[in-house]
């Protein structure tokens, strides 16, 4: 589905922002579930995906937030870090929000696996439904992050 009214709200970004994933080797999800946010996910190196979202608000406020996510199958639980700026002005600047998707990015980086908690949910239903080498290979479509 096309958005030209998310792509207007991130046009005087874009080059810098496919910059920023190329020079990191995240691969870039844009407007998932029809929302106007830009993701940028990879594998962590401690296992599992973190996730950077920028969403950019008409009101010229900017989103960064963050995910670092374990799935356990044997367990049908998630183990998650959330971490980001929440809403902040950047200046609406190229290069403040670059510095603030770098500063993130390190911090992910920075996570170990005792910094997750279980989630709520227990997953068994709909994880059931694949088996647990299928399960597992689902996020093989993640690119290795380059600090």
């Amino acid at each position: 589905m096309e958005h030209p009214e998310y792509e207007q709200r991130y046009a005087d970004y874009a080059e810098h922002l496919l910059k920023f994933a190329k020079q990191h080797n995240l691969l870039l999800e844009k407007y998932d579930k029809d929302a106007c946010t830009w993701s940028f996910l990879f594998k962590h190196p401690n296992g599992g995906h973190g996730n950077i979202g920028l969403r950019i608000h008409d009101t010229g406020r900017v989103y960064i937030g963050s995910s670092y996510v374990i799935d356990r199958y044997d367990e049908f639980r998630r183990y998650i870090k959330f971490g980001g700026d929440d809403t902040h002005d950047l200046a609406r600047s190229a290069a403040n929000i670059i510095r603030a998707l770098e500063s993130q990015l390190r911090i992910m980086l920075g996570w170990q696996l005792t910094d997750l908690q279980p989630g709520k949910n227990d997953h068994r239903l709909s994880w059931s439904m694949f088996a647990k080498a299928e399960f597992e290979a689902l996020n093989d479509y993640l690119p290795e992050v380059i600090p």
